[in-house]
């Protein structure tokens, strides 16, 4: 198969599978295949059923299809969501080693790599008993959808199936029986689908499993980086569903600040404009709305449940007028209308500042669309370097990114089409006389000077920047510009959850008789500085040593094979006795303490990771008799801490707690720099400069 051999083996074979979906023998590969139940799958057949007002999948069949794969070629990752067809030329094989790969018209595709999707496993962590006051999982509130995308759902099922007039392409994906943790609108009928009632019924123990579910997932550092997409189906009226989501996202908003992260709100539209100011205003970053059908005739008939065209396509435009442009979205279904009438209609929405998104029409089993052909899938395509441009020229961005959209070549298309208009060259600006290009097979050459951040998407190389005035993310004028090591980039790149990669560290050196002797040997190591609240008052646990002028958090190094969580949880258990300890956050900044630790005799080098967490409960199992004599464990005030802590790299933490996280900005020490490392950063930038002018 030799077609769209002009794109890369990525998205070469993410098409082919969108296209002709796959095919495997024998039909018990996966029901067989070891360990399958740690990865996502799905059934191979799913067949939705309104019985007695409720929506349940009644599918005999047991096959197990794995849901998603990730496709690998070198850096690079995308994901693809899986659909069996037996029509296919895509055959999913196992090799005798147990890897999977792909066979088209006989012959093994060997240029990429596929990875089935891990189960996260902090889904299958278990909330604490007193959340809920009986036993649940992190998974029985949220779900992560892609790699990176964490999913909430407010609730299970959709009214317009209820009612019999569901959108005609939908295939609801029910469960075989309701979720006892999650509300679902299958209880509806018993509160006679007064929503009011029904929500206020089951809404108070929800709220408490979803907000620790939330905290865990975007505090754990398990993901890279995170979509959370928030979701909801229909429901009688439009008021009941944005009292729901309202009323959802203003609890989570409480204790999570959802505006730090790449955040959507999938719903119906709105039923009052004054309510997207009040989710603006709760952190909410962009809403979807979503038509799914163009033509005004054909939306009528194929989403016969859904609002009329009219209002729901002003809705969307007055949304733009709360949100601004390009954060107000839509998803069509590519395919139920003519592409003609469709790129048209992108264009002109854009020009609004509407988002078109699109998934691509596959057919279902047992929906009223089930008959239908799929599109062209070269006019799919077409269409899409289309809207790419589109995003281009209106300053747009595809949504979540390639390791979260399964269902689309967006942000595929869009990466290469950055990687064929960028020349192979890189301006890096280090002050107002010195501007060099040089190749990109130079990475010796590519050190950051004062701290870079780095957008997942563009897997390129780290550029520093110490102009303030370029500090940029990728433009589209020929030059790849990463955000600097500077305030407003630091809180750019948290809210758009971009990979955060140090190179200047904050040094911090021994005085008196901390001072750095010659004439004894220096350790390296890693290390932490754990800033836990008591679970009750606003007090901080510290350490006060006897026999020596050291007042801290809690210190301690990182034993080999250790997470700096992990050496956090065991030193405030040795040093302090207590156990039960939650972690909420680790700095990305971190420090170097270079002094003379006269207690080992030897020079200490220290990376340090600065870890903040509470107490979940005054559990204390005691400390050893030896470190009683060491030192004395104290609860100190907030407001106390800045004059009791004699500790100078404590001070940099003590910022943090107390102002919040920021960019490191000043003079240091290069790390994650090659041959830099270790330098003086104002040492580095002359050596820099001085390569980069001969």
């Amino acid at each position: 198969m030799q077609m769209y051999e002009q794109y890369s083996n990525i998205l070469r074979l993410k098409i082919l599978i969108l296209k002709n979906g796959v095919k495997f023998e024998p039909l018990s590969l996966f029901n067989d295949y070891q360990g399958i139940d740690s990865y996502k799958i799905k059934r191979r057949i799913v067949h939705p059923e309104i019985i007695n007002g409720q929506v349940y999948n009644i599918s005999k069949d047991k096959t197990i299809i794995p849901a998603e794969i990730i496709l690998k070629e070198k850096d690079r990752k995308s994901i693809v969501k899986l659909r069996y067809s037996s029509n296919s030329p895509i055959y999913l094989k196992i090799d005798r080693n147990n890897n999977l790969y792909f066979e088209i018209d006989g012959k093994r595709e060997n240029n990429i790599e596929i990875e089935l999707v891990k189960n996260n496993e902090i889904l299958e962590e278990e909330l604490p008993i007193n959340i809920i006051g009986r036993k649940a999982r992190i998974g029985d509130y949220i779900d992560i959808v892609g790699v990176d995308r964490v999913s909430i759902l407010f609730f299970e099922g959709c009214y317009n199936w209820l009612s019999g007039s569901p959108c005609k392409f939908c295939y609801l994906h029910p469960k075989e029986e309701d979720s006892s943790y999650k509300p679902s609108l299958n209880k509806l009928k018993e509160f006679n689908f007064d929503v009011k009632k029904w929500w206020d019924s089951c809404k108070n123990e929800y709220l408490k499993g979803l907000e620790y579910s939330l905290k865990r997932i975007v505090e754990s550092n398990s993901l890279e980086h995170i979509h959370i997409f928030f979701m909801a189906g229909n429901t009688p009226k439009l008021e009941d569903v944005w009292n729901i989501a309202e009323e959802t996202i203003e609890y989570l908003s409480k204790s999570i600040d959802l505006s730090k992260f790449d955040n959507y709100l999938n719903i119906a539209p709105h039923d009052n404009i004054s309510r997207l100011s009040k989710m603006k205003d709760l952190g909410i970053n962009q809403v979807q709305y979503n038509l799914e059908v163009v033509d005004k005739e054909n939306f009528e008939n194929t989403c016969p449940g859904k609002i009329k065209y009219d209002i729901f396509l002003n809705k969307l435009f007055e949304a733009v007028k709360i949100m601004g442009k390009g954060n107000v979205r839509s998803n069509f279904v590519l395919g139920l209308d003519s592409f003609d009438t469709t790129l048209l209609f992108a264009k002109n929405i854009a020009k609004e500042g509407i988002v078109f998104d699109y998934s691509v029409f596959q057919p279902k089993r047992f929906t009223a669309y089930s008959n239908k052909k799929s599109p062209d899938f070269d006019k799919v395509i077409e269409f899409t370097k289309n809207l790419v441009t589109i995003y281009k020229e209106n300053g747009f961005k595809p949504i979540f990114c390639s390791l979260s959209s399964r269902s689309s070549i967006v942000n595929e298309m869009f990466l290469e089409e950055e990687d064929n208009n960028m020349e192979k060259m890189i301006e890096v600006v280090f002050d107002d006389s010195v501007k060099k290009k040089f190749k990109l097979d130079r990475p010796e050459l590519i050190y950051g000077i004062e701290g870079i951040y780095s957008d997942e998407r563009y897997n390129k190389a780290y550029i520093p920047f110490i102009k303030k005035e370029i500090s940029v993310i990728p433009s589209t004028q020929n030059r790849f510009f990463i955000p600097a090591h500077i305030k407003e980039d630091f809180v750019y790149a948290r809210k758009n959850n971009l990979k955060i990669n140090q190179v200047v560290a904050p040094y911090f050196f021994g005085e008196g008789s901390e001072k750095v002797r010659e004439d004894v040997k220096t350790q390296k190591r890693q290390s932490v500085i754990a800033v836990i609240k008591h679970n009750t008052e606003d007090k901080y646990l510290c350490v006060d040593c006897i026999n020596r002028e050291c007042k801290s958090f809690v210190l301690g190094g990182i034993e080999e094979g250790e997470t700096p969580k992990q050496a956090s949880l065991r030193e405030v258990k040795e040093e302090t006795g207590y156990d039960d300890v939650l972690i909420e956050y680790i700095s990305p900044i971190k420090l170097i303490n270079h002094f003379y630790a006269g207690y080992k005799g030897v020079n200490r080098y220290a990376t340090l990771y600065m870890v903040f967490g509470k107490l979940n409960s005054e559990s204390n199992i005691g400390i050893s008799n030896e470190d009683k004599t060491k030192h004395v464990v104290k609860w100190i005030k907030k407001e106390e801490l800045k004059d009791f802590l004699s500790v100078n790299n404590n001070m940099y933490a003590l910022d943090i707690l107390l102002n919040g996280d920021t960019a490191y900005t000043k003079d240091g020490i290069m790390i994650n720099s090659d041959r830099f490392n270790d330098m003086k950063s104002e040492e580095a930038r002359k050596e820099i400069i001085n390569q980069l002018e001969g």
